[in-house]
């Protein structure tokens, strides 16, 4: 999405700095010493934020990876669980648009240049729509909220998978592995539902202001065309 989506992300890039540094000091806990569990947590936690230290140095590089190593489409299929048209936008006639109560249907297939007939078609028009009120401070604000809770969900399934099977290998048990894989499969879900209401409001909040926005054109438009009419010297007289 362009400049503007990189500016969110940058907003975004040190809360998900963080997340990481939280989720690495509790690999660490669990590889290291898992039977003292919430001192090794403390212990590496405060290594890892030590300014001077090389896990600093290369933390934007990490976190650079573990954002960009899945597309957008894929972290949308990890928070939605649909393979085909996984983005929000896909469904944001037939399915958020029907839900958000805010949200007239009527008015907005009155508003509509087009009303879309399959998942792309509803995703390209809606994208046209947000691409218009981008910059209106409540959807800016909903935008960024998905970005972040999406990449957050994202970043929490890859430690799900590398860390479990990381620490099979390195612990050569299942104890652990399993008592960690549990606690970061919740966290998971968690993040999940968190991003699925963060994409429900930022498509929700685009259809309302594109309702808001055609409307006060149209009623502007009506306004001028009277005036005009009125201004007409030949106008009711006829």
């Amino acid at each position: 999405m362009g400049k503007q989506d990189k500016s969110l992300k940058s907003q975004n890039q040190p809360y998900i700095l963080a997340f990481i540094v939280l989720f690495c000091a509790a690999y660490v806990a669990f590889l290291v010493a898992p039977e003292n569990l919430f001192a090794e947590f403390r212990n590496a936690f405060s290594q890892f934020t030590a300014k001077e230290g090389v896990f600093a140095t290369a933390l934007p590089l990490l976190a650079l990876v573990l954002c960009g190593i899945i597309s957008a489409n894929g972290k949308a299929r990890l928070v939605f669980w649909r393979w085909k048209h996984p983005l929000p936008g896909c469904r944001a006639f037939s399915h958020f648009a029907i839900a958000d109560q805010r949200v007239d249907v009527s008015k907005l297939r009155r508003l509509a240049v087009v009303w879309p007939e399959t998942r792309a078609e509803e995703n390209r028009v809606w994208y046209g729509m947000y691409k218009k009120y981008e910059n209106v401070p409540k959807v800016l604000d909903s935008h960024r909220c998905w970005l972040l809770s999406r990449d957050l969900a994202a970043i929490s399934f890859l430690f799900f998978v590398c860390g479990t099977f990381g620490l099979v290998l390195a612990r050569g048990d299942v104890k652990w592995p399993l008592t960690y894989a549990f606690m970061v499969l919740c966290l998971y879900l968690v993040l999940l539902v968190v991003a699925r209401n963060h994409a429900n409001r930022f498509v929700g909040n685009v259809l309302t202001e594109y309702i808001a926005g055609e409307k006060q054109d149209a009623d502007a438009d009506g306004e001028q065309k009277a005036g005009g009419d009125a201004s007409h010297p030949y106008r009711g007289s006829i």
